[in-house]
């Protein structure tokens, strides 16, 4: 008996019918059941056991066909699906197109069930979170270092501020000689005017945000506040120059040293204004018509206040009146205008190439 079993272990598998007659288990004579029984195995890794280490893959996909039972296939429910479950396609004979099953569940006889509507919607469509600049780290980064360095120079340069604001007050006869500006005073009046076009550039930010929406749906807030700042920062520079040109030709020089130094007091008060404003505007949701108006309200204070100093300092007599109005309309009134007409322009020159 043990030399019939090594000789079966050893065999050569066959195809499937000459395999299932070696490996037999079902069926035990009277005289070997006694000495060893061994049940059929029923997994894969049991059937592959009964072969020798060197067996080919060949053979065991033989013997696995051979005695592993296939299972027969599951007939699906044909009872109308009312959980709506995913999966199983009929026909529908009402509008003769493929439809999933649940067809004919539960709700088929409802007036406001149409299965023949491709569509189906899954929630509700979201509306975009609108871009806000106080939730904007790098732009409230920026406004604060801003104001810390603005603090800081303020709280070095009190003394001077001071002298310069009480020479501002007074009438230009009155006035004996005009203090000079150290360098660490016109690194910090440089800085000061840059902080007036990043002010002025997050104020139109909010008007275009409002009012001009294509611009800026269709642009980036940073390249938006970017080409606003170099506007700003172009428009300084050319008033800047066109000052120091037409002052040259027709005025002396204490006069031209003494305008320089009340028009560079004038625009750091502009900046300090308008920077509390964008503060309103872009932590404190300041309405926009509000905001306009306080800007209106701070630029026609600080030009009539210039205004009031050109005639002191320039245009004393009488006469020259005319000249005054040319003067200060050519050089304050009119770029007011035209740096509005460059921000809006350059805006929407950037939407459309876009």
């Amino acid at each position: 008996m043990e030399t019939e079993l090594m000789n079966m272990t050893t065999l050569p598998v066959t195809p499937q019918d000459t395999v299932a007659a070696e490996y037999s288990f079902e069926e035990h004579s009277a005289d070997s059941a006694g000495l060893h029984t061994q049940a059929r195995p029923r997994t894969v890794a049991g059937v592959l056991r009964l072969l020798p280490p060197d067996a080919t893959p060949e053979q065991q996909d033989s013997i696995v066909q051979a005695m592993v039972p296939i299972p027969e296939p599951t007939d699906l429910s044909t009872r109308p699906d009312t959980l709506n479950l995913p999966g199983l396609i009929g026909t529908d004979p009402r509008h003769g197109f493929q439809s999933f099953d649940f067809v004919d569940g539960y709700f088929s006889s409802s007036r406001y069930f149409h299965p023949e509507i491709p569509y189906r919607q899954n929630g509700m469509a979201a509306e975009p979170v609108t871009y806000r600049l106080s939730s904007d780290d790098y732009v409230t980064a920026l406004l604060l270092m801003s104001f810390f360095i603005a603090a800081l120079f303020i709280a070095r340069n009190i003394r001077n501020l001071k002298e310069k604001v009480k020479n501002f007050l007074r009438p230009y006869s009155s006035i004996t000689d005009t203090m000079q500006s150290t360098n660490t005073e016109i690194r910090g009046q440089t800085f000061l005017i840059l902080q007036t076009c990043l002010t002025i550039a997050v104020l139109f930010f909010d008007y275009t945000q409002w009012r001009l929406t294509d611009v800026f749906n269709q642009n980036s807030p940073y390249v938006l506040l970017g080409i606003d700042t170099l506007i700003a920062a172009a428009y300084f520079a050319i008033k800047f120059t066109a000052y120091r040109f037409v002052n040259w030709i027709f005025f002396d020089r204490s006069r031209r040293r003494y305008w320089g130094e009340v028009y560079l007091l004038s625009v750091m008060a502009l900046d300090f204004a308008l920077f509390v404003v964008a503060m309103l505007v872009v932590y404190f949701d300041l309405a926009l018509e509000a905001a306009g108006m306080a800007v209106l309200l701070i630029v026609a204070l600080l030009k009539t206040t210039l205004f009031i100093k050109c005639k002191q300092i320039f245009f004393n007599s009488f006469p020259d009146f005319v000249h005054l109005i040319l003067y200060f309309c050519t050089l304050e009134i009119l770029p007011v205008l035209l740096l509005w007409k460059a921000l809006v322009y350059f805006n929407e020159i950037l939407t459309a190439n876009i």
